[in-house]
């Protein structure tokens, strides 16, 4: 659109304002050095459209996200729900900004806590055949004290997870975006008060550097391996990053960190599960229609495993791949990948996952294109 505007505003110059010969000349060349980017641009996009849309790949399985609706604040779209995570039986999101229930993006405000029973009741009444009322969410109180309004260009939470063994500490990673390209993630700690409250330190225990340089694009992911964090950024596509992709492993305090070696990912990155007794864990895969910055004229999973048949006809890509820790680094595992079923135009955004016993994976979006919480099967067969 600002192409277009441009270009109107630049024909108007030349063919209106204009009376100097030198002025026409040189807007003439401005012209054509907008039409020449405007047809790479398309040229682009037509080929990016061609090796997706054409059915290159074989067919592959896809599966069904069998949403689970929601009752009170989150069932609204502004809560914008970045992550989950299980402490101890209880499922614990995290709203990117816990205080949007008082219309604020910083301060006192409320995580939300399911329980897992709630959970499995309402997926045996579908299974049933019966319709099951919402889920009510219970709030828990979030008290973040003045950490969000010290922290340069704070743009809400990303990430939580519970501390092991003890679910008492619980770490967050906060995004940041001051539009200079860094894009630094802070982690901070937490700890409950009971079983109602949370309180967060009020300095953060490590701050990470965005791997990839770029506005808006921080570590989005946490997990928990070798008593301490695993922290991940959301581009690992060798293609978009100056050097290898990697995710920082940091001590419970902060004070210890490395950085383990990432397999080449395409697309994003938004939100990982814990690791199994086996060390392998499971991640979202996603690209949104128009994400230009992750656009792949080959996709290399799609390659090896085959395309889900609603994806051939769609920009957007909806996928669980799992990965294994194993000697120090990170490798995606033989296991092939869930393709999720899309199911409308507008692609959702599935920012948080965590496993549901050994039935599944829980999924949830953040805003866009609405507040979904939803269960995928895990039904794998090795290929």
């Amino acid at each position: 659109m600002f192409i277009r505007n441009y270009f109107s505003q630049i024909s108007k110059t030349v063919f209106f304002s204009s009376s100097i010969k030198n002025q026409y000349v040189i807007n003439f060349i401005i012209l054509k050095i907008i039409l020449f980017t405007i047809t790479a641009c398309n040229s682009d996009s037509n080929v990016y459209q061609h090796q997706y849309k054409s059915g290159n790949f074989q067919s592959a399985q896809e599966t069904i996200v069998q949403l689970i609706e929601l009752d009170g604040p989150l069932k609204s779209k502004h809560s914008e729900l970045s992550d989950m995570t299980w402490c101890g039986d209880d499922l614990i999101l995290l709203p990117q900004y816990p205080s949007f229930t008082e219309g604020r993006k910083t301060g006192d405000g409320f995580l939300y806590r399911i329980p897992k029973k709630n959970i499995l009741t309402y997926l045996n009444q579908i299974e049933a055949g019966t319709t099951p009322s919402p889920i009510q969410p219970e709030p828990i109180a979030f008290h973040p004290g003045n950490l969000e309004d010290n922290l340069k260009e704070y743009n809400g939470y990303e990430a939580i997870i519970c501390g092991q063994p003890s679910v008492k500490d619980i770490y967050l990673a906060i995004e940041t975006d001051p539009f200079d390209n860094a894009s630094p993630t802070y982690i901070v700690h937490g700890h409950w008060k009971g079983d109602q409250r949370i309180m967060i330190d009020q300095k953060p225990i490590a701050r990470i550097e965005s791997h990839s340089h770029r506005n808006n694009i921080g570590n989005e992911a946490l997990a928990w391996v070798e008593n301490g964090l695993l922290s991940f950024h959301e581009l690992n596509d060798k293609d978009y990053l100056e050097s290898e992709p990697v995710a920082i492993w940091l001590s419970a305090n902060g004070k210890l960190s490395k950085k383990i070696p990432m397999p080449h990912l395409p697309y994003r990155l938004t939100g990982v599960t814990t690791l199994d007794k086996s060390q392998r864990f499971w991640g979202v895969n996603y690209r949104y229609e128009g994400d230009s910055m992750v656009a792949k004229r080959t996709d290399p999973i799609w390659e090896q495993y085959g395309q889900a048949p609603s994806h051939i006809h769609e920009d957007n890509v909806e996928r669980l791949v799992e990965f294994v820790y194993i000697d120090g680094e990170i490798k995606r595992s033989d296991t092939p990948p869930i393709q999720l079923s899309l199911t409308q135009e507008k692609g959702r955004n599935w920012e948080g996952i965590a496993r549901l016993n050994d039935l599944g994976f829980l999924l949830v979006t953040d805003k866009f294109p609405g507040t979904y919480f939803g269960f995928v099967k895990k039904n794998i067969s090795k290929q």
